[in-house]
């Protein structure tokens, strides 16, 4: 079979019924768009939930203590927990937003103890960490997150200007944009002395071993024995990727149908624009093997036509995906990730379901007696 017989073929086959080769280029490259955005969203979703893991801690727990909108948690319930769980790690932590701040975006000011940054697993980048002595002393010292420093240029030594304080960085280390504080330092932006002694959060942190959900359900129970009608809310890794496989299966149901549903009626429509291409091209088949092709290189050239038709649909469903990926990601909060997978597995699949759909045409074609195929119409 010669290269110019199979495209000028495959130009006339295509050309010839435009509205059904349309409809199946359409049907087949909105099916490889839609896998390719689930792929995409899937993937960063997945990479979202490491991060906020990683960010959140390992083994570890929050739980937000509130009574009738007030905070409870104070030190004397802290040394009443150390004492009842010796093998749990606490540490009390509240926070506040300053968009107030000279020269800055709004900065997240956490107050916490000291075991805070072990307990979530804060790493230390420059300086130090908060110790005893800065709680004692409630000094106006602290610690700046990465994104903060590298926007402030803060460094140990350096001073940031919190408006009605300021502050003397001594470490840079941790996550984001937030400044860590002694929760012992009262700073002009909390209302009264009761809100410098207590916590919004009681972060704890159990040993590998231990069973996360029986210990933070004990916790509970002290808590809520200590300080009767108190309200908690309680996160933990388990239920952050919980909540992220929630979402990536109510996004898989509906993007996975549109896709499978797209790519069967591509399939099908692919189906009947060749069988039909077979039907009008019956006494070109028969002259074709009278001069000596065999039902081989009939079989082939159907299923060539139905692959090249394929990949044609997957590249541009791909092309029109990775526009979407590109200028929607900066409008729309939500995570994506592309990557070999994301990008290889939709064109893949695509000509998967060609080459499926063009085996039953392509095998009717191979299949037509000569002599009655020069007598077709």
């Amino acid at each position: 079979m010669q290269a110019g017989w199979f495209y000028r073929d495959l130009r006339e086959s295509l050309v010839s019924q435009p509205l059904r080769t349309g409809l199946t280029c359409f049907a087949v490259g909105v099916g490889v768009l839609t896998l390719t955005l689930l792929l995409a969203i899937l993937s960063g979703l997945n990479l979202r939930a490491e991060r906020m893991v990683e960010d959140f801690g390992a083994n570890v727990a929050m739980i937000e203590i509130q009574q009738q909108g007030a905070s409870v948690l104070d030190a004397r319930l802290l040394r009443q927990l150390r004492h009842r769980f010796p093998d749990i790690q606490f540490a009390g932590e509240r926070q506040q937003t300053l968009g107030n701040v000279p020269g800055s975006t709004a900065i997240t000011v956490i107050a916490a103890e000291p075991a805070y940054p072990k307990i979530r697993g804060l790493s230390l980048i420059a300086g130090r960490f908060l110790d005893a002595a800065d709680m004692t002393e409630a000094a106006a010292r602290g610690v700046a997150g990465p994104a903060l420093a590298s926007e402030r240029d803060l460094r140990p030594g350096a001073t940031l200007n919190l408006g009605e304080t300021l502050v003397t960085i001594v470490g840079v280390g941790g996550n984001g944009h937030h400044l860590l504080l002694p929760p012992s330092f009262r700073g002009g932006w909390e209302t009264d002395a009761h809100q410098s002694r207590t916590f919004q959060r009681l972060w704890l942190r159990h040993g590998e071993r231990d069973a996360p959900e029986a210990l933070v359900r004990a916790v509970e129970a002290e808590l809520t024995r200590a300080v009767p009608g108190v309200t908690l809310s309680t996160t933990t890794p388990e239920q952050l990727i919980a909540e992220t496989r929630r979402m990536s299966r109510a996004i898989r149901q509906v993007f996975g149908s549109v896709a499978v549903l797209c790519l069967l009626l591509g399939g099908s429509t692919l189906t009947s624009l060749m069988t039909l291409n077979v039907r009008q091209r019956i006494r070109e088949i028969g002259l074709r093997m009278s001069m000596g092709a065999d039902g081989k290189q009939i079989f082939g050239m159907f299923l060539a036509e139905g692959m090249v038709l394929s990949i044609f649909a997957a590249t541009l469903g791909t092309g029109v995906a990775l526009l979407l990926l590109h200028f929607g990601q900066a409008r729309i909060d939500f995570p994506v990730a592309t990557g070999p997978a994301v990008l290889l597995l939709p064109p893949a699949v695509a000509l998967v379901t060609g080459l499926a759909f063009s085996l039953l045409p392509a095998r009717l074609a191979a299949t037509l007696s000569p002599a009655e195929a020069l007598r077709g119409e």
